[in-house]
């Protein structure tokens, strides 16, 4: 019972201190954008997303290139082949993922008339 008492004490004084912090916190508050002026969050978000193409655009044929080593190497070895065909396999599905995921960015921008 102690246990439960000392969680429950702990419960109202957490409650306590962010009730009284949002009482004294009521005032204004300006947060100025340390990027700077003009740097707004879109264009952050934007040049991630770019910047994430660009590796997606690049590494794939070089993951499809790898996998094509992986099965003409492979010889008679199950494993091998299996390991090369997941290879392919996954790394077009994750290429699907990032190109659907840009189309649907640039067809948003569109319908909803931001750019």
């Amino acid at each position: 019972m102690k246990y439960y008492n000392k969680v429950y004490m702990k419960i109202i004084l957490i409650l306590a201190l962010i009730c009284s912090s949002s009482i004294v916190m009521a005032e204004d508050i300006i947060i100025n954008n340390p990027l700077g002026p003009g740097v707004e969050f879109e264009n952050i978000v934007e040049g991630f997303i770019d910047f994430i193409f660009n590796i997606a655009i690049i590494l794939f044929p070089a993951i499809v290139v790898i996998a094509g080593i992986m099965f003409v190497t492979a010889g008679a070895s199950v494993d091998k082949i299996d390991k090369a065909k997941k290879m392919l396999i996954w790394s077009s599905i994750g290429f699907m993922v990032i190109l659907f995921a840009k189309g649907l960015i640039i067809m948003l921008e569109r319908i909803i008339g931001i750019k």
